[in-house]
């Protein structure tokens, strides 16, 4: 029998602004040719940065300043006798940047859409599947109907996150196996070379709390005694026939479409609100029941 594993990784924003001692070596030897690039030696000389300012200051105003004068070149601030470091600009998500989440989550769909070719769709039953992997931001989600097929995503999912500097948190992750009806504790997933934990084990938290007004069931009455009123004033209202039937259509109908759409009401509840609308019509346009 085949096996549906659940497996949710959350990769936070705090990821992406972690950096390893790799990247910081490559910013050290970048820094190193910086320096090369400007001077022989690694120490600077006042004067050099004093003839950089005359001619600054030739192209902008055509006077002379002194030491104190502040001048930015590329990444780094430079004074007259400190430079800073390279300001790394390419790792995390800078705080009010309108760009970068929307770089970020296209990056990340098409990682998802390149990991999908190592599992095929889960199969939900009844001839319905639905896509290997699902995300929300940086909340990512794997559905598959085999065991292989899992693991074969997560590690295809970890060898092109790692080629992107983004790491998962498998601590922060929860695994959930079931094969014929029963939760399988004996099946454990791994990546970044950790264990998953399993929802059994460590349930996953919540800050919020549940609100069961927002059942399907509950909405679906909702929506039945909201076509009704609805019906009742378009007949209290003091127009022809044609003109009720007009608000119907342009008015009520629509208002009505997307809870019909958007909950999963099952069909004795929406029969109910069909055969009312249906006597209201006939009884707008004259005809006969």
């Amino acid at each position: 029998m085949g096996q549906a594993s659940f497996i949710e990784d959350d990769d936070d924003d705090d990821d992406d602004d972690d950096n390893d001692d790799d990247d910081d070596d490559d910013y050290d030897d970048d820094d190193d040719d910086y320096d090369d690039d400007d001077d022989d030696d690694d120490d600077y000389d006042d004067d050099d940065y004093d003839d950089d300012g005359d001619d600054d200051d030739d192209d902008d105003d055509g006077d002379d300043d002194d030491d104190d004068d502040y001048y930015y070149d590329d990444d780094g601030s430079q004074l007259s006798d400190y430079t800073t470091n390279w300001i790394n600009l390419e790792v995390g998500i800078a705080m009010g940047c309108t760009t970068s989440p929307v770089l970020f989550v296209m990056t990340l769909e098409f990682i998802l859409k390149a990991a999908e070719g190592s599992a095929g769709p889960a199969n939900r039953g009844g001839g319905f599947s639905i896509p290997p992997s699902k995300a929300f931001m940086d909340d990512t989600t794997i559905i598959c109907s085999k065991e292989e097929e899992t693991r074969r995503m997560l590690t295809s999912l970890h060898t092109l996150m790692a080629w992107c500097r983004i790491k998962f948190k498998p601590k922060k992750s929860r695994s959930l196996s079931i094969r014929k009806g029963k939760i399988e504790e004996a099946v454990t997933f791994t990546v970044s070379e950790q264990r998953i934990p399993t929802v059994s084990q460590e349930p996953m938290k919540s800050l919020g709390r549940y609100d069961s007004s927002m059942k399907d069931t509950i909405r679906g009455v909702e929506t039945v005694h909201f076509t009704y009123e609805g019906l009742l004033a378009i007949n209290k209202c003091r127009l022809q026939g044609k003109f009720e039937v007009w608000c119907l259509q342009l008015m009520l109908i629509p208002k009505l479409l997307w809870p019909l759409l958007f909950y999963d009401i099952c069909c004795s509840t929406v029969e109910p609100i069909e055969a009312k609308t249906n006597i209201y019509t006939m009884k707008w346009l004259g005809v006969p029941p």
